[in-house]
């Protein structure tokens, strides 16, 4: 590789990864006066910016954050793709690692949902739409479980919190509770609060326990899809050994962070 490429490839890395971190959810809530990341699920991602500050908003983000995948990784495979494909997927990478570990925002940024599939569209838009098929049923899934399992949380961390209460207090007033031979008493309170905490948290592992096969078999036919069309692809020709692999390594990251 001569200089000039060499510091081609520095330079595509540098705008890549800044471009990654521009963080558009954190800015969509400024411009709304909001810290995104001390609202929601305090994430800067498009699913945080809808809940916190707007459906449209959020679509916004969404976008943009789609775009920040997209844009460089085309011009990366236009670029560097006829040297090799492990040095566009390097800028590819250099985009999402940019998005989820901003530097404007301390290395704190978001999951890169909208960046990833921005840049498998990127790279192959045919094997990315097969993948994509079953992520609306993914979010679906995603979507109703979030909505139980957030009422269970509360009612949970209320639980816990008469029960550290009752804790607290019994500590505060250990010598008029034994003045009084109230131990017995105060004892069976806790254990009753202690009880209606625990079954709390049961509730919540069984609403996980009942989710989480659904989700794991739509996380693995994703690897599925990748396999089979991708071998399709590239029996057909429109698709190489190489790309496949990168689309393996792809879609098993972003399945397992």
């Amino acid at each position: 590789m001569e200089n000039q490429e060499i510091y081609t490839f520095v330079a595509a890395a540098v705008i890549s990864y800044l471009s990654g971190s521009v963080p558009y959810g954190y800015l969509i809530g400024k411009m709304k006066g909001i810290d995104i990341r001390q609202h929601g699920s305090c994430n800067i991602g498009a699913t945080n910016v809808t809940r916190t500050v707007g459906k449209w908003q959020g679509k916004l983000c969404f976008f943009l954050d789609f775009l920040k995948g997209a844009l460089p990784t085309a011009a990366s495979v236009c670029f560097f793709y006829k040297n090799s494909i492990w040095m566009a997927l390097g800028m590819a990478a250099l985009t999402i690692l940019g998005h989820m570990f901003p530097l404007y925002l301390k290395f704190k940024g978001g999951k890169g949902t909208a960046s990833f599939v921005g840049l498998t569209l990127a790279l192959n838009w045919k094997l990315a739409l097969a993948l994509v098929c079953v992520t609306p049923i993914l979010m679906l899934i995603t979507k109703v479980y979030s909505k139980g399992v957030r009422k269970l949380f509360m009612a949970m961390r209320e639980r816990q919190s008469e029960m550290n209460a009752a804790a607290q207090e019994n500590i505060a007033a250990n010598r008029v509770i034994k003045a009084f031979a109230r131990e017995e008493y105060e004892k069976a309170q806790f254990n009753v609060r202690n009880e209606a905490f625990k079954q709390s948290h049961l509730r919540i592992n069984k609403l996980w326990l009942s989710f989480y096969p659904f989700i794991e078999i739509l996380s693995n036919a994703i690897q599925l899809i990748n396999v089979f069309v991708g071998g399709l692809f590239i029996i057909w020709g429109e698709l190489t050994p190489g790309e496949l692999a990168v689309f393996t390594s792809l879609s098993w990251a972003r399945a397992n962070p």
